[in-house]
């Protein structure tokens, strides 16, 4: 049951969740921003996860470096019970670095079954999540259980989507963590969809007349490079970019969002959100295109600047071609997933009228 839609990553959010008596376990994402400004909206947790620390909203709040936001972010696993469980990406050298700030168990998760900090941790009594020949596994010092095959995890594109791995990594770590049991793990990952049911706006990919479109809510650099991995193992015509960055980003930042998308598509609608978070009209578009231009891949005729992402995904869909994958890096979701489906059913409703 959703009973709130928006941006529900900070303090007040968290608080509404916690006060609720009908809520028996609490599962939420804790925002810089809400850091920041109030802190935690709990005394201690049973288990913090960090997934990674990146350079975004970097020039917000008095945070102008990694090293500030990880101090931030570091809350979340030091705000955790003597005995609860703190959840590390073993893969990431930012969060890594944070190791020393931990008074709680630890559990590193990793994608490579050699990382150095997963059998450090494992070896000093702590839990390792890994992914070795297909299969993810935890392992403690005397114990040693496969979980699932990363490709029965459907969120993952049989393997294909690294950061969704890198995501089940993570739940597996956290839901170990809490003592659920390995075979209900392994339903919860087996039956979790990216879908706009399951979870929408996560690189939900949808069939429409022979081309594809995905959405997601990629707003950063590091977000834009992932998209960009997980792109090239899907197969296509081309690629049909759709991009655009909030505007409180630093403008190096929002330059080199353009540059990574110059690097990966074959055409590039630029289009600025409707909150222009601070910059001018047309401000944002510009910077992209310096960055999309610098990339030195695709000339002017290839780049076109459109006034709101809805206007760019009905032109991407006019010209889209069978074998097209058009990918939307939005903010809002709703009105693109319906632009969508209608044409999701029109083409249905054109089979049917043909017979």
């Amino acid at each position: 049951e959703c009973i709130d839609k928006g941006d529900t990553t900070g303090y007040n959010s968290a608080l509404s969740v916690l006060l609720n008596k009908e809520v028996e376990v609490a599962v939420l994402e804790t925002a810089r921003g809400g850091i920041i400004r109030k802190g935690l909206a709990y005394d201690l947790a049973d288990v913090g996860v960090i997934t990674n620390i990146t350079e975004d909203h970097l020039g917000i709040d008095g945070i102008n470096d990694l090293n500030s936001l990880a101090h931030v972010k570091a809350l979340v696993v030091e705000a955790v019970k003597d005995e609860g469980y703190a959840v590390i990406n073993g893969d990431d050298k930012v969060s890594a670095g944070l190791l020393d700030r931990i008074k709680s168990n630890l559990v590193i998760f990793s994608k490579d079954c050699e990382n150095p900090l997963l059998h450090k941790a494992i070896a000093n009594d702590g839990i390792g999540v890994y992914v070795k020949d297909n299969w993810i596994y935890v392992q403690e010092k005397h114990k040693l259980e496969k979980i699932i095959k990363v490709e029965d995890i459907p969120i993952t594109m049989m393997g294909k989507i690294k950061f969704n791995v890198e995501n089940s990594l993570a739940a597996v770590a956290a839901l170990v963590s809490v003592g659920l049991q390995n075979k209900i793990i392994s339903k919860g990952l087996s039956s979790f969809f990216g879908d706009e049911f399951n979870n929408p706006g996560r690189f939900n990919v949808f069939n429409v007349k022979g081309a594809r479109v995905i959405l997601d809510y990629g707003h950063n650099k590091e977000g834009y490079r992932a998209v960009a991995e997980a792109l090239k193992e899907i197969k296509h015509t081309r690629l049909i970019g759709i991009i655009g960055v909030p505007g409180n980003r630093l403008a190096e930042d929002i330059v080199e969002v353009g540059r990574i998308s110059g690097q990966c598509f074959d055409y590039i609608y630029i289009k600025e959100d409707d909150d222009k978070r601070g910059r001018k009209e047309g401000e944002v578009a510009e910077l992209l295109k310096k960055g999309v231009m610098e990339a030195g891949l695709l000339d002017e005729s290839k780049v076109k600047i459109l006034e709101n992402e809805r206007e760019a995904l009905v032109e991407a869909l006019d010209n889209a071609k069978v074998g097209d994958v058009i990918m939307v890096f939005l903010e809002k979701y709703e009105p693109l997933l319906d632009i969508v489906k209608s044409r999701m059913e029109s083409s249905m409703l054109e089979k049917v009228a043909m017979g």
